[in-house]
């Protein structure tokens, strides 16, 4: 299978040198992270070991076609990115995003629902040096269709990604429900970017803190009100953190055993505080914080605790928009 990752970060390499051992994968990004790779190969560092991958790596590509296309862009550069496809005629037969947030309603729109492969992708990793990524955290990634979908070959396609990535140490699955997941990872994001974007703090220093996590909790409180109200079914998935919403100490004391766990490795930094820490002009806190601040308004709610973190979160972009020093 021809593959196109549009977004070389560190979760589209990672899943890029992967895939790259069954498939024949281009990565599309910076410059200065495809010249590492093309002159050398792509490092993986972390849980799984140390290997290095030889991959085909560019920062310009045109009149290209891909059995699948892979969206991994910031969500503030998915317009950027369609445009540039177009316009440089690179054409896909299924597309797929490992973005955060809702992401897939644009990609529908550009491309139609049986053209959309369903995808979220729950890894931590970070890009430590040009051509190298560090996974710190397994999750888990999903594939699969939309609810009430009948797609043979995005079936199968999900299930051909899931058993190379499974091979690969991933923790990998196939869906037939891609929205509720979404929308699982949408509000873990939410509410992790919220407060550790706000603090500027790692995993560890959020799961450790009493203050925070009182600011943790409120603003899960908020999302699973706001959740309810789009009518989203609130299972009991392992990843979905507003199942740590019992009582105040019986949650907090779930968070302290994490954050506990989360010391012995590097701690998980998400990828927002990651962009606030490199100076980024802009961060995903509209296409995250801000739609469900949308949502909550839409139905009459309040997210007070969501509002300030926002609030917080854009005063840090604007910092970095303009240097005071």
């Amino acid at each position: 299978m021809k593959i196109g990752i549009f977004g070389a970060g560190a979760l589209g390499s990672l899943l890029g040198a992967y895939l790259s051992k069954k498939h024949d994968v281009t990565l599309y990004g910076r410059q200065n992270h495809i010249e590492k790779i093309s002159s050398t190969a792509l490092k993986i560092l972390g849980i799984n070991g140390e290997k290095e991958y030889e991959l085909r790596a560019v920062s310009e590509l045109s009149d290209e076609h891909f059995d699948l296309g892979i969206v991994g862009v910031k969500t503030y550069d998915t317009d950027n990115l369609l445009n540039y496809l177009k316009n440089n005629r690179i054409k896909f037969d299924l597309v797929a995003s490992i973005q955060n947030g809702l992401k897939d309603d644009k990609l529908i729109s550009s491309f139609g629902l049986e053209r959309v492969l369903g995808c979220v992708v729950n890894e931590a990793a970070k890009m430590t040096a040009p051509g190298e990524i560090y996974y710190s955290n397994k999750g888990a990634t999903y594939f699969g269709i939309f609810k009430e979908e009948n797609n043979t070959i995005k079936q199968e396609m999900a299930e051909d990604l899931t058993s190379v990535l499974n091979d690969c140490g991933l923790l990998t699955g196939v869906s037939n429900d891609l929205e509720t997941l979404t929308w699982y990872k949408f509000m873990n994001c939410v509410s992790g970017f919220a407060v550790s974007g706000a603090l500027n703090y790692n995993a560890v220093e959020l799961f450790n803190n009493d203050f925070a996590l009182e600011l943790l909790l409120d603003s899960l409180e908020e999302i699973k009100t706001v959740s309810l109200a789009e009518n989203i079914l609130l299972g009991d998935h392992p990843l979905l953190l507003s199942n740590f919403l019992i009582d105040r100490k019986e949650s907090k004391l779930k968070f302290y055993s994490l954050g506990k766990k989360l010391i012995e490795i590097e701690s998980p930094v998400s990828s927002l505080v990651q962009d606030i820490r490199l100076g980024k002009k802009l961060t995903e806190a509209d296409s995250t914080l801000g739609v469900l601040l949308d949502k909550a308004q839409n139905h009459n709610l309040s997210a007070k605790t969501i509002e300030i973190c926002y609030k917080m979160i854009k005063s840090r972009e604007r910092v970095n928009q303009f240097n005071f020093s």
